[in-house]
């Protein structure tokens, strides 16, 4: 080792550790502080690790203020666009179309809609299938937007079982009253009312889709823009 190289090594170095520069000068021999410096700026450069000035960083309530107007500026989560209801059609149309089934029914004899292994039949089930899961995607958006107007916090929560059940129930006793008049033993009219009540549980947005797009509106407006919550409806 070069001894005296050490010895030229400054003074209170014991103190307090040297700078990189002075240790790689004090190695190298006097006069190439300069370079040493020069060194150390690259190294730390290309290590990434230099530190930032305290003055000129950006606050953690700065950074988010940022992130949340970039956000907004796209059309993000944040702002009235996170309560828009892209879909809306999907809670009007099962109703629109039990609206033209339900004429066809009534126009055309024979019914047009009666199932079986005819062709005609099986027509009847290439419509109505489709229909049926029309009916089923309103309702799953009644509860899907119902959930996230709540988790937002918006002006309006809504309970979209006050808006699922009663329909269904509705649905229910109209598909059943005309059946359940000529059934004889009542063991037969329990379950025939108790499978009607779960296919209009699913298909329930024939009423409740419209019902629950009017209350919503009327509540947060076209725009569909919300704030604080409130009570639930």
């Amino acid at each position: 080792m070069d001894t005296t190289a050490l010895a030229d090594e400054p003074a209170g170095a014991t103190d307090a550790p040297p700078r990189w520069s002075e240790l790689i000068a004090s190695r190298l021999g006097h006069g190439t502080a300069a370079v040493a410096d020069a060194v150390v700026a690259d190294v730390v450069a290309e290590a990434g690790t230099a530190v930032e000035d305290p003055t000129t960083a950006e606050s953690p309530t700065q950074v988010a203020d940022a992130t949340d107007a970039e956000t907004a500026e796209r059309g993000g989560p944040s702002g009235s666009e996170s309560l828009a209801l892209d879909r809306w059609w999907v809670l009007v149309a099962p109703l629109a179309g039990a609206v033209v089934l339900s004429a066809a029914s009534w126009l055309f004899d024979p019914n047009p809609l009666r199932t079986g292994t005819s062709p005609s039949g099986l027509l009847a089930f290439a419509v109505l299938i489709p229909y049926f899961l029309l009916c089923t995607a309103g309702t799953l958006a009644v509860i899907r937007d119902a959930t996230r107007l709540r988790e937002a916090g918006a002006d309006w929560s809504p309970n979209p079982w006050r808006y699922v059940v009663p329909s269904a129930v509705a649905l229910a006793v109209i598909r059943a009253f005309s059946v359940v008049r000529g059934v004889e033993r009542i063991e037969e009219s329990v379950g025939f009312l108790a499978g009607s009540l779960v296919v209009a549980l699913v298909a329930s947005s024939i009423l409740a889709g419209p019902a629950y797009l009017l209350q919503r509106r009327r509540r947060l407006g076209r725009d569909q823009s919300g704030g604080a919550r409130s009570a639930d409806d």
